[in-house]
């Protein structure tokens, strides 16, 4: 997908230019091309080095159009991982461990949150399998992976989002207390375009997963 900013035109317009039309190529992808596309980016996942060695993940649940997540949750969970997904509060977001797919209601414009009520940072807190290392206190071992959905990206490992900052609110949060994510998003290649459009407090990923590549942060 070719998308060119035009100059001198209001960021937050641009933005929402990008984001609809980014949308709207995804939402055009049947559903047996999403069930398609979305196997391949797991199974990618799968073999990561990262899904291999973290003990907890952060995970989106997907929504209309997303890369389906479903599949990546119950296998987690099944691998012994602790698995938190996020639940919308007025204009803030936290993410809330479950055990099963059946503890996700449907909630804020009809996705699935969780319904428990222990939130990441609680667990962080309680959490008595940190390492010997002093430092490790607001920490976990083996970086936290959070897994991150977007309306566009582009190959730098920028993300635009749904317009409400939730993800980049709450994950400023996290490295702002020192908590070592990595931090992973999922799209479908159709929705890359040439440059996302940033501003400062925007977070750029460590990785991209699409159905086609894997696109790494250039530091």
């Amino acid at each position: 997908m070719d998308v060119s900013l035009n100059d001198g035109k209001d960021l937050a317009d641009e933005k929402k230019r990008i984001r609809r039309e980014a949308l709207s190529v995804r939402d055009m992808l049947s559903q047996e091309l999403r069930q398609e596309k979305s196997s391949k980016i797991l199974q990618t996942i799968y073999e990561m080095e990262i899904y291999k060695i973290t003990n907890v993940i952060l995970c989106y649940v997907d929504y209309q159009s997303e890369v389906i997540t479903t599949p990546l949750i119950e296998r987690a969970i099944a691998d012994g991982k602790k698995v938190f997904c996020p639940k919308v509060s007025g204009t803030d977001m936290e993410f809330y461990r479950i055990i099963g797919v059946g503890e996700l209601k449907a909630g804020y414009k009809g996705i699935k949150e969780p319904v428990g009520s222990q939130d990441f940072l609680d667990f962080l807190c309680e959490r008595d399998d940190l390492s010997d290392d002093p430092d490790a206190g607001n920490r976990v071992n083996n970086k936290t992976l959070v897994i991150i959905p977007g309306s566009a990206f582009d190959k730098g490992c920028h993300r635009m989002g749904y317009g409400k900052g939730f993800y980049d609110k709450y994950l400023t949060r996290l490295l702002e207390n020192n908590i070592d994510v990595y931090m992973l998003g999922l799209g479908y290649e159709c929705q890359l375009i040439d440059k996302v459009p940033c501003e400062a407090h925007d977070i750029v990923l460590d990785m991209l997963v699409t159905e086609e590549n894997i696109y790494r942060r250039k530091i």
